[in-house]
């Protein structure tokens, strides 16, 4: 969960911060997404008053969360199996 120390979260974020050959442009943009879905998470949990409209904002402040994490592990996943196959045909 966004806001707490995980070894989940803190792995996503250590990945994009590495200086690898992932491009600039996509890291950015990869940490751009998380930190906004982490931002509308925490304002959706802070702002909750447990009405209809405040649980759905907060699923899908949920949801959103989960996919652009989801996104940036894949990315990352396939970058560090890429790199792998790179080095063994080398």
């Amino acid at each position: 969960m966004p806001g707490q120390k995980g070894r989940h979260g803190e792995l996503t974020a250590r990945l994009l911060l590495f200086p690898g050959r992932m491009d600039t442009t996509t890291r950015e943009a990869l940490a751009r997404r998380l930190g906004r879905a982490e931002l509308e998470l925490q304002r959706a949990q802070r702002e909750s008053d447990g009405s209809p409209a405040a649980r759905t904002r907060l699923e899908a402040a949920r949801s959103e969360y989960r996919a652009a994490e989801h996104h940036a592990q894949q990315v990352l996943g396939a970058r560090v199996a890429l790199e792998v196959v790179e080095h063994l045909s080398a």
